[in-house]
């Protein structure tokens, strides 16, 4: 009957890799802030996504109620044409006239209500939800003044595809020292394990070992040390090991074993990988020179873009709030006209038509404004920098 026990602790310590395993650590650290910048990346552009869609839900809602008040206004003026014609006090021409009116104006509350369906499911795809939720309108937004340099400065420090594209190259330049390791510098390892161990042959009588000795064997030390250098020549590697080692006796021996082994090897053109990989590193740190040129141009143009949509926003509100002023003028005269009997209904009602198509003018440029200062935030890398 066999028996025995082992217990062993093995180990392997590299001791010089050229510096491959500090770079190694230094790329994975590197690469981890590569991760968390595009993080900050994909929140920037969801948080400009819903930003949009509630923006763009509450233009819905204001069209909606400017829309609803032009139609209330047409009834009424309908009610009282369409009574004026079956009174015969009403030519047919004016009924037909101003029922159209009455109709187009039906048509776009029917239209406003379809755009706040479409801007509300945008908004549940921009939040990931479906259930449909109400939104607080914005307000008139106060007028804050930027400067385009400073936009520039802002996105040039925290656009994080800006520091992706610095991060990349600094991952790569550590890409770059590792293949160089790898091809130009030797690597040694220190070997070894330790332990204890027992193996005997028990025959009929159980204290009888194999060596005739009663007393069957105890625990001894058993272990191994060694050294392995791996050094690389041209694509090819050449290897050496030294190790000293004692071991237990095993079965159907007396004596342990001791032994100290040297071994060379030469592998041929087994490092050709190697070799191309620290090219490929080269060409990848080159083509990471080029990204940071090319983002920071996208960059600069799309803060360049979202801020004369901004001006433009800001021009944009005075003009249509002056014409949604002087709009309003021409209705009040033209009602004064119609109950002196020198304007007709429909001219009344066909101001009223400028007149909510100058309000939503007016709500589209208040929501274009509030995008475009969303957008910039989004530009420059830091939202909510910007308050409205």
């Amino acid at each position: 009957m066999y028996t025995g026990d082992k217990y062993i602790v093995e180990g392997r310590q590299p001791v010089f890799y050229g510096g491959e395993l500090v770079f190694s650590v230094r790329q994975a650290k590197v690469n981890l802030e590569i991760v968390e910048s595009d993080y900050d990346r994909i929140k920037n552009d969801l948080i400009l996504q819903v930003k949009k869609a509630y923006y763009t839900l509450d233009k819905a809602k204001k069209a909606l109620a400017i829309q609803g008040k032009l139609q209330n206004r047409a009834k009424m003026l309908f009610d009282m044409v369409k009574a004026g014609y079956e009174a015969a006090v009403i030519p047919q021409i004016e009924f037909l006239k101003i029922s159209s009116q009455y109709n187009q104006a039906n048509f776009q509350v029917i239209s406003a209500k379809e755009d706040i369906s479409v801007a509300r499911l945008l908004l549940q795809q921009a939040m990931s939800i479906e259930e449909e939720i109400e939104i607080e309108g914005v307000k008139k937004p106060e007028i804050i003044k930027l400067d385009l340099e400073d936009c520039f400065n802002l996105a040039s420090l925290n656009r994080p595809e800006i520091k992706i594209s610095q991060l990349s190259l600094e991952y790569f330049k550590y890409e770059k020292r590792i293949r160089q390791a790898r091809v130009n510098w030797p690597r040694v390892d220190f070997l070894g394990s330790y332990g204890n161990t027992e193996e005997d042959y028990v025959g009929d009588d159980i204290n009888t070992s194999a060596a005739g000795d009663k007393n069957p064997r105890d625990l001894g030390p058993e272990w191994y040390f060694g050294t392995k250098i791996s050094l690389p020549i041209w694509g090819s590697t050449f290897g050496y090991s030294y190790t000293e080692e004692e071991w237990q006796p095993v079965v159907q021996t007396t004596k342990g074993t001791e032994a100290k082994t040297h071994t060379m090897t030469l592998s041929l053109l087994d490092k050709m990988s190697d070799i191309a990989g620290a090219k490929e590193a080269d060409v990848e740190y080159m083509r990471s020179l080029d990204e940071i040129n090319k983002k920071k141009q996208e960059i600069t143009l799309e803060v360049k873009e979202t801020f004369f949509k901004y001006r433009k926003a800001i021009l944009l509100m005075d003009v249509a709030k002056s014409k949604v002023e002087f709009q309003a003028k021409q209705v009040e005269i033209l009602e004064i006209r119609r109950e002196l009997g020198e304007a007709l209904y429909s001219d009344v009602i066909e101001e009223m038509i400028k007149l909510a198509e100058e309000e939503f003018s007016y709500t589209q440029a208040i929501s274009d404004y509030y995008i475009s200062i969303a957008s910039l935030n989004k530009a420059i890398g830091i939202d909510d920098y910007f308050k409205i």
